[in-house]
């Protein structure tokens, strides 16, 4: 909550800020709160992209990562994997005094090539008026249609939850 007099707004943005908000979005979408769908999509949109900013801005080959340009998550992508091929790879890393059994583990959690491609195919669908152009039958029936062919925004919040899966799971690490 932000104080009247407070000039400035308090809205965090990293990945997790708004994967937070995609799944309150998610609840009230279940609570029956329709536009709460497309909200979480745009949170789940951010979210990746966040994340993936996240990760090139620590890259080591990037030389001014907070003149960042570009917005779109999978040319992003394709940077980091520029600057780094490995960086869709996870990574465990061990330290510890040799022989020891005492260690500290960290982990390097990729976003994955399925997150990006949620990213390019499916998030962008659910958020722009064509969708309901193309499910002009079946958008508004409250159940899962897709399996008879149809789609509606019930099949949609399972995807949405799919994606938010995947996200958290890019958020796991300790390392970037």
């Amino acid at each position: 909550m932000t104080v009247p007099d407070y000039p400035y707004v308090n809205y965090n943005i990293s990945s997790l800020d708004f994967l937070d908000r995609a799944k309150k979005q998610l609840s009230l979408f279940d609570a029956g709160n329709i536009e709460s769908l497309f909200y979480a999509a745009l949170d789940l949109r951010m979210g990746i992209e966040a994340r993936v900013c996240e990760y090139l801005e620590h890259s080591l080959n990037d030389k001014k990562p907070s003149k960042q340009k570009e917005y779109h998550a999978k040319k992003l992508f394709n940077k980091l994997l520029k600057n780094n091929p490995d960086a869709d790879q996870p990574l465990e890393l061990l330290i510890g005094k040799k022989g020891s059994t005492n260690l500290s583990v960290f982990k390097y959690t990729p976003v994955k090539k399925e997150l990006i491609d949620y990213y390019e195919k499916e998030l962008g669908k659910i958020l722009h008026h064509k969708f309901f152009v193309d499910n002009k039958n079946s958008w508004y029936i409250k159940k899962k249609l897709q399996k008879y062919g149809a789609k509606s925004l019930f099949d949609c919040r399972d995807l949405l939850e799919k994606i938010a899966l995947e996200l958290e799971e890019a958020n796991k690490g300790d390392l970037l």
